[in-house]
């Protein structure tokens, strides 16, 4: 009778076949380790071709590169023990939390060669639960902050006061980040091109492509759409055509020509000529950390109170999971004044810093 377990010739094959695919893995593992003396072939062969954005790229191969110099090439078989040491070290010479961020791109590193390399094993497999707390600290809440929306509106009113090209450039660039939750390398690399009008749907959507090499086909807000054109119009005196930036630099006297806006003149504007300025100016009135992500965290926290479910935020902001939105994007800490006024039944909610609805 069948049992429907493999005979003994077939297990033998099972394991010649195992056998051998791990023989191969071994061999390329070993090619792979001979292969590297220096950090350019590092990063020839582990770090390029990841699929990361420039910026998490730039970031990851510095860590990788200042922990080789520490360890003068001997990366591989580095302990945790060394990276405590490497982590004490920069402590010394750098803020304790470009630290910490040091350590989360090494530690990047190591799962990447997990996956490569078999048997394998990172040295931050088992680490002591002090030392967890030393080298990447839990995130207090403050990280999950997001504007509300009376301050998105007031940002955007006093924003749209200005006149110069600089204002209206930096009112469009506002208005398209806190309702699209695009990146910011994203928004560098949009053409008009990549814009269109769906007329079956009365709105406008983007195509692009974001994070990890991923293509993405997403609707776009109008009103933001239209900042943007008439900014372009203000400051370039004519119509964007198709292979035109989105976003551009502002010609100057030092630099007459405009060039594509970069990821880091992102970064500047949004903290040096939106966050402090609005600051500074009673805009907005509570100590808030401007920078461009907290415009993609603003935009995933009001659609989330407004009513949008999960799936669909997670949708538009191109999450692979859902606990990364919740646990790191959505500023779920409402206060309870808005609750309590329509349990009563009054119309209005009383004012309260809070967010309270849409823009």
């Amino acid at each position: 009778m069948p049992t429907g377990l493999p005979t003994r010739n077939q297990a033998g094959d099972f394991e010649n076949i195992i056998n051998r695919l791990l023989q191969k893995k071994l061999k390329d593992a070993r090619n792979l380790f001979a292969g590297i003396s220096n950090f350019e072939d590092l990063k020839l062969k582990i770090l390029m071709g990841n699929g990361d954005s420039r910026h998490t790229y730039r970031s990851y191969t510095t860590a990788v590169k200042l922990f080789w110099e520490f360890q003068n090439g001997r990366i591989l078989t580095a302990t945790i023990n060394e990276i405590e040491d490497w982590f004490d070290s920069l402590c010394e010479s750098s803020k304790n939390g470009t630290a910490v961020l040091r350590v989360a791109g090494l530690k990047r590193f190591y799962s990447v060669l997990e996956k490569r390399i078999p048997f394998y094993e990172s040295p931050f497999r088992n680490v002591p639960e002090k030392l967890k707390d030393k080298l990447y600290p839990r995130k207090d809440s403050s990280r999950k902050e997001a504007l509300f929306a009376s301050e998105v509106r007031d940002v955007l009113s006093w924003l749209r006061a200005g006149t110069s090209e600089k204002a209206l450039r930096n009112y469009a660039l506002f208005y398209f980040m806190v309702t699209s939750g695009f990146r910011a390398e994203e928004t560098t690399q949009l053409t008009w091109d990549d814009i269109e009008f769906n007329d079956d749907k009365k709105s406008y959507y983007c195509r692009g492509v974001g994070k990890g090499a991923k293509a993405f086909h997403q609707p776009l807000y109008a009103d933001a759409v239209d900042a943007c054109r008439s900014y372009f119009r203000k400051a370039f005196k004519g119509k964007p055509a198709g292979e035109e930036w989105l976003f551009w630099t502002l010609p100057s006297n030092a630099q007459k020509e405009r060039r594509k806006l970069s990821t880091n003149a992102v970064w500047k504007i949004v903290r040096n000529e939106i966050g402090e300025p609005a600051k500074a100016n009673g805009i907005i009135k509570r100590k808030i950390d401007f920078y461009p992500h907290l415009l993609r965290k603003t935009y995933a926290t009001l659609l989330y109170e407004q009513g949008m479910g999960l799936a669909d935020i997670k949708a538009l902001t191109r999450h692979s999971n859902l606990s990364t939105l919740e646990n790191h994007y959505l500023d779920t800490r409402q206060l309870p004044t808005r609750f309590i006024d329509k349990a009563l039944g009054k119309a209005e909610p009383q004012s309260g810093g809070e967010s309270d609805g849409i823009i």
